[in-house]
């Protein structure tokens, strides 16, 4: 009994030696496991601690990154709205440049349509004016006093048109209306003081009242202003001419005679001064242009044939005595001067016959040349 209690003594201290040993192995791998474990609670803790921190910034990471998405949304939105509301300033500005420019383009035009009238009634006004005007010109010689009239509702409707002054004063001048005559050449010169047609015309005026100062201002004005007109120095020169200023004459006859070589009153004009100066051959030389030119008158055959009986042509005289009295059967200077070359004839020749004839011519025209004086004398 007491062997089986050893054998179970035995038994159980084996039992209790493997407890021991398994207890001290379990005890080991308890210290092994709780030392890993203690380091891996080392380890895990923190990065427990980290991931929870991490996951604690991520979540303010992510509500920081939904804060800046949504403010990055809002200020993308305000973006837009900027742009949208840039884009509707600069529409609504460019609506008011729209807006103003067809403002600008209605006022534009308005003015051009208000222009556009002004000048449809300036036209029809001118038209009428013109059409007035060209009939007055077509009257000036048929009939003076309509032209006179037309001119006139020239001048009512348009004072400013210079050539219907100038062309009434031209006829009010012909009809004897000097006064008349005088204002519209005024009134042409204070609308064109550069006109020299108008200041000769006016000192033909002037001319006429025998105010040769003022006469003689005028011409020189118009020969100022066109030296190239021959009339102007024609005009001067017969003023020079009535004032005796002969060597000033026969200047402006030359001048208008180089300017205008084909007229016969030029001619004439000079072939008296010449006659004057007593320089005869230069005197027949211009009245001998003058007719060539077509000039016929009573005083340039009556002159020239007083200087061929200067030269003792009687004969040639007496040939332009005639043609003097063809033009004018009234000329008592040409009876006159035709009786005394038939008296020279009459002198001239032995023949009694012949020299009856002559004095008996001689007697015809000076009784002739004695009753024309007598019927002038009583006119008088």
């Amino acid at each position: 009994m007491e062997k089986e209690i050893d054998l179970y003594r035995e038994d159980v201290r084996t039992k209790v030696s493997e407890m021991n040993t398994n207890m001290a192995l379990w005890l080991t791998i308890l210290t092994i496991v709780i030392g890993v474990i203690a380091a891996a609670l080392g380890v895990a803790a923190p990065l427990y601690l980290n991931k929870k921190n991490d996951e604690r910034q991520q979540q303010k990471l992510d509500t920081l990154q939904k804060q800046i998405d949504a403010t990055k949304e809002e200020m993308d939105s305000a973006k837009k709205d900027a742009e949208s509301a840039k884009a509707d300033s600069t529409s609504a500005k460019e609506s008011l440049e729209e807006v103003k420019v067809l403002k600008e383009t209605i006022a534009s035009i308005k003015q051009k349509i208000e222009k556009s009238e002004e000048n449809a009634k300036r036209a029809a006004k001118r038209a009428i004016i013109s059409k007035l005007f060209a009939e007055a010109l077509t009257e000036d010689k048929k009939d003076p006093n309509k032209a006179i009239m037309l001119y006139s509702k020239v001048i009512e409707l348009d004072n400013s048109t210079e050539a219907a002054f100038c062309n009434r004063g031209n006829l009010k001048s012909k009809q004897g209306d000097i006064d008349g005559a005088m204002e519209d050449y005024n009134r042409a010169l204070e609308l064109n003081p550069n006109d020299a047609d108008i200041y000769n015309n006016r000192g033909n005026i002037w001319l006429i009242k025998n105010d040769y100062e003022n006469a003689m201002n005028d011409y020189n004005e118009a020969i100022k202003l066109n030296p190239s007109n021959s009339d102007f120095y024609f005009n001067r020169g017969s003023l020079n001419r009535r004032m005796n200023m002969i060597d000033k004459a026969l200047e402006d006859f030359s001048n208008a005679i180089k300017l205008n070589p084909n007229n016969a009153v030029i001619y004439s004009a000079r072939g008296e001064i010449y006659r004057i100066n007593n320089d005869v051959d230069k005197a027949i030389a211009d009245y001998n242009k003058a007719i060539e030119l077509g000039l016929s008158e009573t005083d340039i055959y009556n002159n020239r044939g007083c200087l061929y009986a200067q030269l003792d042509k009687i004969c040639e005289a007496i040939e332009d005595f005639n043609k003097a009295l063809e033009l004018n059967p009234n000329s008592t200077s040409a009876y006159g001067n035709r009786s005394k070359a038939y008296r020279i004839l009459a002198e001239k020749y032995q023949d009694e016959e012949t020299k009856k004839e002559y004095t008996a011519l001689a007697e015809a025209n000076e009784k002739k040349f004695a009753e024309l004086n007598d019927s002038n004398s009583t006119k008088q």
